[in-house]
């Protein structure tokens, strides 16, 4: 790289834990570190390296610090500050041939309870995922179920072109003129000999698919699996381990490794 004060070419210097960019001309010093992830940590790369493969692998922080003899408070900023990369990059799902159910299971009542304080509070979340094997999920906190907050949910994180499913005809038909830019369809049940009932759509070109409304129950209870063994935390950061849990879903229903995804999300901050 050129030095910022001289523009000449810097050299890479070797230090005690880490090395450094150096300019002959002017001697000004650079870390390899600054503008990076690592910036924010006096940790040699020797630790820090080893404490994030740890996350990503999902390592309890009990355990982290018998491996790394880290303090257990530098572990729980670093954990904190993975997830808060991850959260930075959420992305909208759906899109052209992509299929997105809107039924209530969309909405989830986490239960948040203060061990000290004895304090029990509902937080409310939306969340919605695109139908079929490997889709992906997005979820967010909200303050309230009203049809306007689901519309401007629906806007927000749901790509224009995508076929919206309702179970709800009352929806359905509000949706249809209120958010144009997406197709709409009706679930309607259908009875057979066989079987006792099933949920179907008919698509435009005349198709009939079934269809699985469960799949938002699905998603709740993987993310709530993440989740489960944490108490007293507050709602900010009940939210953080809520979003590590979804990008931890999403890059596992694409076929993807968490520790490829986080580079990626790494790469789209730091420019690499």
């Amino acid at each position: 790289m050129n030095c910022p004060s001289c523009e000449e070419l810097m050299g890479i210097n070797k230090r005690r834990d880490d090395f450094e960019w150096k300019c002959k001309k002017c001697l000004k010093r650079k870390s390899i570190r600054d503008g990076s992830f690592f910036s924010r940590s006096s940790l040699t790369l020797s630790k820090l390296l080893p404490l994030i493969y740890m996350w990503l692998e999902d390592f309890q922080n009990k355990n982290v610090v018998k491996e790394l003899n880290i303090e257990s408070t530098t572990i729980v900023s670093w954990f904190n500050n993975c997830r808060n990369e991850c959260n930075m990059f959420k992305e909208k799902i759906g899109g052209l041939n992509k299929m997105i159910v809107i039924d209530e299971n969309c909405w989830l009542n986490q239960e948040h309870r203060k061990r000290k304080m004895g304090e029990e509070r509902q937080e409310l979340y939306f969340g919605c995922i695109e139908h079929g094997e490997g889709g992906q999920a997005i979820i967010e906190r909200v303050d309230d179920k009203e049809m306007n907050t689901l519309f401007k949910l629906i806007e927000k994180w749901i790509e224009p072109g995508t076929l919206i499913i309702s179970n709800d005809y009352s929806t359905f038909l509000l949706m249809e003129r209120v958010l144009p830019q997406f197709k709409h369809v009706l679930i309607r049940t259908e009875e057979t000999a066989d079987v006792k009932s099933s949920k179907i759509v008919e698509l435009e070109d005349g198709s009939v698919l079934n269809i699985n409304t469960n799949q938002c129950n699905e998603l709740w209870a993987q993310l709530r699996q993440k989740i489960k063994r944490i108490c007293g935390t507050s709602a900010k950061l009940n939210d953080s381990y809520m979003m590590e849990a979804l990008f931890r879903q999403n890059a596992k229903a694409r076929g993807e490794s968490v520790s490829n995804a986080f580079v990626k999300v790494l790469k789209k901050k730091y420019c690499l």
